[in-house]
């Protein structure tokens, strides 16, 4: 079953939302993540980037610009054997773009999930969306910035997008394989 269909995975990841505000400020101390030795023991990890708003915008045809404010730190769990899980800074993630990167040769596949109802540029409110299913092709992120912004890329047989949108208590869940959510 793929979790990006999976009504449990998406209300369980919804009901987390509001305690984002909680986790900011409790936080666990910041660990570091070396992806590259990861992948090298065939170890994958998840990671959870929670935030109270989200706006995605269409830069062109297919292409999209999701921004995070005032994200949380970047939860991450490791998929079996081991079962690692922490957390890492915004910075830290997002050096994952970086050239040489994990991400730069081969960016990550995620899904965009909220819990409240969408706003519209025109102000029109419509119900919850399925998760958008994305590719995060670059991020743009800076020590201290309130937002992360990414440029992404609708998966193919994803849910249909609409040009614009603002989304309430958002959670974007990233898996590192390349290989989607399978």
């Amino acid at each position: 079953m793929k979790i990006r269909s999976s009504a449990a995975w998406v209300l369980a990841t919804s009901a987390l939302l509001p305690i984002c505000a909680i986790a900011n400020e409790q936080a666990n101390p910041m660990s570091h993540l070396d992806l590259t030795a990861a992948h090298a023991k065939q170890i994958h990890y998840k990671f959870l980037l929670m935030s109270p708003k989200a706006e995605m915008k269409l830069t062109s045809p297919g292409h999209y610009t999701l921004t995070l404010f005032k994200p949380s730190v970047v939860h991450y769990r490791a998929i079996a054997p081991n079962r690692e899980s922490g957390n890492i800074s915004l910075e830290d993630f997002s050096q994952y773009w970086a050239p040489g990167g994990s991400f730069s040769s081969i960016p990550p596949n995620a899904f965009v999930a909220s819990n409240d109802p969408q706003t519209l540029p025109n102000g029109k409110q419509i119900a919850q969306q399925a998760p958008y299913d994305v590719t995060l092709r670059a991020v743009t992120y800076k020590k201290g910035d309130k937002f992360i912004r990414f440029d992404c890329t609708k998966e193919e047989g994803g849910q249909a997008m609409l040009p614009a949108v603002t989304m309430k208590n958002v959670a974007l869940i990233v898996d590192d394989s390349g290989g989607g959510f399978g």
